[in-house]
C-alpha cells in the first residue's frame, strides 16, 4: 500500500512539472500597420455651400508604410443627424459636388488595409449651408412697397454679411409685395432632419402672407397662407401677428392673429382651422387685440369690446373665460402693447379711455398682476413704439427720433438717445426660441433692436439698424452694432438654427 501511495505521488510530480514547463512553441508575433490619415481636418470640419464641390484629398500612412504606398480601400459616405449613411465615394480623394439639405452631417472616410484586413474609421463635421443659412430678416417699406433685406450670419467667420433684397438675390418666384406688415420665422412640426417646409418664414404686406421656402427663400402660388388654414379662406388674407411656442422645448404651438381673430396651429395640426379662437361658448367671436401671449395650452387674448383680459384653451374654440375676479386684472382700459419675455414675464400697457391716464401690468401667464401701476414717464401719450427689456425689467419707448428708458420701480423715464429729425421705426428686443441651446442667441436676445429712418434720405437707403447693450442701474445704453442700407424698417425676424 505504501509503494502506491509513493508511486502515486512521484507521478503527480511529474505531472506538475509538465504543466509548469514553459511552452516553447514557435510562435511569431508581428506588429500591425496602423493607419493614420491627415489632410482631413477631423477639429473644424467642413463648411460648404449648396452646388458646391467638397474635395477632400487625405494623405494616408502606416507605422509600417511610411510613404503610404500600401493597398488601402476606400468608403466616404455621409450620415445625417437621424443616423441614416448614404455612400457617396470609393476613391481615395473625394470630389462630392453638394445636393443636401442645409443641416449639419457627419463626413465619414473608411479606410480598409487590404493585407491585414483591419478597417480604420475617421469622421469630421459636415455643414452645409447657403448663403441665406441663419441670420437677420429685415422687412422695410421701399417706395409703398415691401422688401426684405437680411444680415446673414456666417458661422465660420461669426460675422454678418448684408444682403439688400435677398428674394432678388435668390431670385424667388414671389411676386412684389405691397406695403409691409409683419416678418416671422419659427419651426412648424417637430423633424430631425433639415426640411424647407418643417420651418416657416412668413412674410405678412397689404398683398397677403405667404411663406418662403425656408432653405431657398423661393416661392409657388401654394405657399399662399390660404394653403395652410382650413376653411373658405380669402386669397388676400393678412396675418398681422405671430406668436410661437414650444412644449417640452421641441413641440410647436403657433397663433396667428389676423383682423382682430386668433387661430392656432400645433404639431399634430398640418394647418390652421379657419375657426377663430376669440369666441365664447354659442356667442360670434369678439374683437381680439392682435397682442396675445400664451404657451402650448392655452392663451391670453384681450377682448377689445368688452376692454377684459380672457384666457382660452388651445384645444378648441368656444371655451373662452374672462380672468377670475380674484386674479385682478384690470377691465374697463384698452390694451395698447403686451409682449411675453424668454422668462415667461409678461408686461402689459394700458390706457383708461375715461382720463388717458396709462398703467402697466407684470404677471406670469394666468396669474395675478404682481405689477400695476400708473405710467409716469415724458412724453409717454406721445409713444408710438415699446419694448421691454427681458433681462433688465425696464421698459423702452420712443417718441419721434428719441427713445427713453422707464424703470418700472423708481418711476422715472431717462432720454437714451436722440436723433432729432430722423424717426423710429422699429423698437424690440429679438425672440429666440433657441436661446437656451446657443451662446449666441443668448447674448443676442438681451440687445435693445431700434430701427431709424430718415424721411430726407434716398429712398431704399435712408433706414438704419442699430443693436444696443442695456446696462444696469439706468446706465446709457451703448451701441452693439450698426448697419445702415435699409428702407423704411417695419419688423425684424430671426432665421434661427437649432
Amino acid at each position: 500500500m505504501q509503494k502506491k501511495f509513493a508511486y502515486f505521488i512521484a507521478l503527480l510530480g511529474i505531472c506538475c512539472c509538465t504543466a509548469c514547463y514553459k511552452d516553447k512553441g514557435n510562435y511569431n508575433y508581428h506588429p500591425i500597420n496602423e493607419v493614420a490619415v491627415s489632410q482631413f481636418d477631423t477639429v473644424q470640419g467642413y463648411l460648404v455651400y449648396i452646388a458646391d464641390t467638397l474635395k477632400v484629398s487625405p494623405v494616408v500612412t502606416g507605422t509600417l508604410d511610411k510613404e503610404g504606398t500600401a493597398g488601402y480601400s476606400y468608403e466616404w459616405s455621409y450620415e445625417t443627424q437621424d443616423f441614416v449613411s448614404t455612400v457617396i465615394s470609393t476613391e481615395k480623394n473625394l470630389r462630392y459636388a453638394i445636393t443636401l439639405l442645409p443641416g449639419n452631417y457627419s463626413l465619414r472616410l473608411k479606410v480598409t488595409d487590404n493585407a491585414s484586413g483591419v478597417l480604420y474609421h475617421f469622421r469630421a463635421n459636415l455643414q452645409v449651408s447657403t448663403a441665406v443659412y441663419e441670420g437677420y430678416l429685415v422687412l422695410n417699406e421701399v417706395n409703398g412697397h415691401s422688401r426684405l433685406d437680411m444680415l446673414s450670419y456666417q458661422t465660420n467667420t461669426q460675422q454678418f454679411t448684408q444682403i439688400t433684397d435677398v428674394l432678388q438675390k435668390m431670385a424667388s418666384s414671389l411676386p412684389q409685395q405691397g406695403s409691409p406688415v409683419n416678418i416671422f420665422c419659427m419651426q412648424s412640426s417637430v423633424t430631425a432632419t433639415a426640411d424647407g417646409n418643417s420651418y416657416k418664414i412668413y412674410l405678412s404686406s397689404s398683398s397677403g402672407t405667404n411663406n418662403l421656402n425656408s432653405e431657398t427663400f423661393d416661392y409657388e402660388a401654394k405657399q399662399n397662407i390660404s394653403y395652410e388654414m382650413i376653411g373658405d379662406v380669402p386669397q388676400d388674407f393678412t396675418a398681422s401677428n405671430f406668436f410661437g411656442t414650444f412644449r417640452f422645448g421641441v413641440i410647436p404651438t403657433m397663433y396667428m392673429v389676423a383682423d382682430n381673430n386668433v387661430y392656432i396651429r400645433t404639431n399634430s395640426y398640418p394647418a390652421f382651422p379657419y375657426v377663430p379662437l376669440n369666441a365664447y361658448a354659442g356667442a360670434l367671436p369678439f374683437k381680439a387685440s392682435p397682442y396675445i401671449v400664451g404657451d402650448p395650452n392655452y392663451c391670453m387674448i384681450f377682448n377689445m369690446d368688452k376692454r377684459t383680459f380672457t384666457r382660452t384653451p388651445s384645444f378648441s374654440a368656444n371655451y373662452v373665460e374672462d380672468m377670475a375676479p380674484g386674479l385682478n386684472f384690470p377691465t374697463g382700459k384698452d390694451l395698447v402693447y403686451m409682449e411675453m419675455s424668454y422668462s415667461g414675464v409678461i408686461h402689459a400697457i394700458l390706457k383708461d379711455p375715461s382720463t388717458g391716464a396709462y398703467s402697466i401690468i407684470r404677471f406670469l401667464l394666468g396669474t395675478t398682476p404682481t405689477y400695476n401701476d400708473v405710467i409716469t414717464a415724458t412724453d409717454f401719450d406721445k409713444a408710438t413704439h415699446y419694448a421691454m427689456s427681458p433681462d433688465r425689467g425696464y421698459l423702452f419707448y420712443s417718441v419721434g427720433g428719441k427713445v427713453y428708458e422707464y424703470d418700472l420701480s423708481l418711476k422715472t423715464a431717462k432720454l437714451m438717445l436722440d436723433r432729432g429729425s430722423e424717426e423710429v421705426t422699429y423698437l424690440a428686443f429679438p425672440n429666440f426660441f433657441y436661446r437656451t441651446t446657443k451662446t449666441t442667441y443668448t447674448s443676442w436676445a438681451n440687445l435693445l433692436n431700434i430701427g431709424w429712418y430718415n424721411a430726407a434720405g434716398t429712398a431704399g437707403a435712408n433706414g438704419t439698424l442699430e443693436q444696443y447693450n442695456v446696462p444696469q442701474v439706468n446706465g446709457q445704453i451703448t451701441l452693439a452694432n450698426q448697419w445702415t442700407g435699409f428702407g423704411k424698417i417695419t419688423s425684424i425676424a430671426y432665421r434661427e438654427r437649432r
